[in-house]
């Protein structure tokens, strides 16, 4: 969330704005700021999942896998049917 020249959501708000293929990037936050104005304000801006800090391996191949399988799916030709 926080990065040396910015905010991380600002980014992602900016993302989702576009209309092509930028839009549906999956976004999984890892941040140590795990309160519920942080949940909250990546649900605002439409973060696909949220790790908190300290993450282990199991757990961000977990979430990573998923999120890749979903967009594989997404751009299939069935998903469209």
């Amino acid at each position: 969330l926080y990065l040396p020249d910015g905010d991380g959501l600002e980014i992602v708000r900016e993302m989702r704005k576009f209309p092509d293929r930028r839009a549906s990037i999956p976004v999984v936050v890892l941040t140590s700021s795990d309160d519920e104005p942080t949940r909250r304000r990546c649900d605002s801006m439409h973060v696909d999942d949220f790790i908190s800090k300290p993450v282990n391996e199991e757990q961000f191949l977990r979430v990573v896998r998923e999120h890749k399988r979903l967009l594989m799916y997404s751009q299939s030709p069935l998903a469209a049917v």
